[in-house]
């Protein structure tokens, strides 16, 4: 049961979840760039946003006055089969959204976390953030039980904090990541967390009754509150 006043819709089928996502995005670029002339959305990897990736990346918008980024990155080169600046980079940034700038959040110089700070720093809020969310609860790099995650959760002045999450099952075997925080992340002017299938639906829906540390996707939902909608498609 929700018990945030963020919004849950259910769609039929993930393909209805992925084109409703695309349009709240295409919707809150286009608030930006008529409101300043320049917009921006940070995104987050994983196989869940493709068809949405390919959705937006078509759409006729002013994408060389748009800006994409990174809610989080593992600490990998961008040619790395798992860096998401790579599948960003092969699906998101194609068609008529391959004009839209690029905002990094790992390079291979050693003040990677500094730089990237300074850059998301420079674009928070976002226009648009998209979430996603692991079978433990995370979301963006916020996994239960890194060393370090009151970094990423903390209210504090940093956009991009890294984590290390070494002994967290769903990180896999690249534990050093770059994550956006709670402060960035929830400060964002519009944001979709797209899940699928039961299995998340039960987590997301215990998450919103457990202790943020337990469940972090529920700090996005908090802190998000209104801004916030919920595409679920079994």
């Amino acid at each position: 049961m929700m018990t945030q006043t963020s919004l849950l819709l259910d769609f039929k089928t993930r393909e209805d979840a992925s084109q409703a996502t695309a349009e709240l995005a295409q919707n809150a670029l286009f608030e930006g760039l008529r409101v300043r002339g320049k917009a921006s959305l940070a995104v987050s990897g994983g196989s869940t946003p493709g068809p949405m990736f390919d959705t937006l990346s078509k759409a006729d918008i002013d994408w060389a006055s748009v800006s994409i980024g990174l809610v989080d990155e593992r600490c990998v080169p961008p040619d790395h089969d798992a860096s998401n600046e790579r599948l960003v980079r092969r699906t998101l940034l194609q068609h008529k959204a391959a004009k839209a700038d690029f905002l990094p959040l790992w390079s291979r110089v050693e003040q990677f976390t500094q730089d990237a700070n300074r850059l998301y720093t420079s674009r928070v809020p976002f226009d648009f953030v998209l979430l996603g969310m692991g079978n433990d609860g995370h979301t963006a790099s916020w996994f239960p039980g890194a060393k370090n995650l009151s970094d990423a959760l903390d209210d504090r002045e940093q956009a991009v904090v890294s984590i290390d999450a070494a002994g967290c099952p769903v990180a896999g075997e690249i534990t050093n990541r770059l994550t956006m925080t709670r402060r960035a992340i929830s400060s964002a002017k519009h944001a979709v967390l797209l899940i699928f299938g039961d299995e998340k639906r039960r987590v997301f829906e215990t998450a919103m009754t457990k202790p943020i540390n337990d469940f972090p996707v529920r700090a996005a939902v908090e802190g998000l509150g209104q801004r916030l909608v919920v595409c679920w498609a079994p």
